[in-house]
């Protein structure tokens, strides 16, 4: 390997690390947590259950219980799923967390 081939595994190596640390970062935030209980209510208020929401998505029931007590990282476009299948509005989500502090 050449010293240039070396030099491009530790920079996507390092690179790598960064991403990882700004995501463990986030999902320990205190917004991400708040976005978190907020789904987690607004699952409750609507009357489903972790089973027949994850029904509802495709998903085993452990994929709810891990998202909701936070031992799974949820991307945007999952947050905006699950809004659409507990029938709350992902605008209203966003702004709560947005005035958060």
């Amino acid at each position: 390997i050449s010293q240039f081939g070396i030099i491009l595994i530790w920079v996507y190596l390092d690179v790598q690390q960064i991403i990882w640390t700004i995501i463990l970062k986030t999902i320990y935030s205190t917004k991400y947590r708040y976005m978190l209980t907020l789904l987690r209510e607004a699952r409750e208020l609507s009357g489903i259950t972790q089973l027949q929401l994850s029904e509802q998505l495709g998903k085993p029931q452990s994929y709810v219980s891990k998202y909701e007590n936070g031992e799974r990282r949820l991307d945007v476009v999952e947050m905006l799923y699950i809004c659409e299948k507990i029938q709350t509005d992902p605008h209203t989500i966003v702004e709560l967390i947005r005035n958060a502090e």
